[in-house]
């Protein structure tokens, strides 16, 4: 497949997931893999929805509903991998699951890291 330049306006016709540059220059994350790294990138473009439908809790914090097999499909990963790469996150305190019963997806929370 051959791809052509961008020309003149046509550089801003893409959507992007954000992904905080602390995650990539801090010291306290470098040892956070770089699925996972992504993997906060898609929560925090899911949580800029989660804003304008007002999923927020009772203490005004905004959540995310990402269930496992989106993970999966949007990250090209196993199960077991968007579970471990969701545990990696929580470890490391950028994230908080809600578990919320039989079936039904986790509950997140996007830690805010310049607080």
């Amino acid at each position: 497949m051959l791809f052509d330049y961008f020309y003149g306006v046509e550089a801003e016709q893409y959507n992007f997931i954000r992904l905080p540059k602390l995650l990539m220059t801090q010291k306290e994350y470098c040892d956070i893999s770089l699925e996972s790294k992504l993997l906060y990138g898609l929560l925090l473009d899911r949580m800029s929805s989660s804003g304008k439908n007002k999923w927020v809790d009772e203490e005004e914090r905004v959540y995310v509903i990402f269930p496992l097999t989106e993970i999966q499909k949007m990250m090209g990963v196993s199960k077991k991998k968007a579970m471990a790469d969701l545990s990696e996150l929580e470890e490391h305190g950028l994230i908080v699951r809600k578990h919320r019963g039989y079936r039904l997806p986790d509950v997140i929370y996007l830690m805010n890291l310049v607080a």
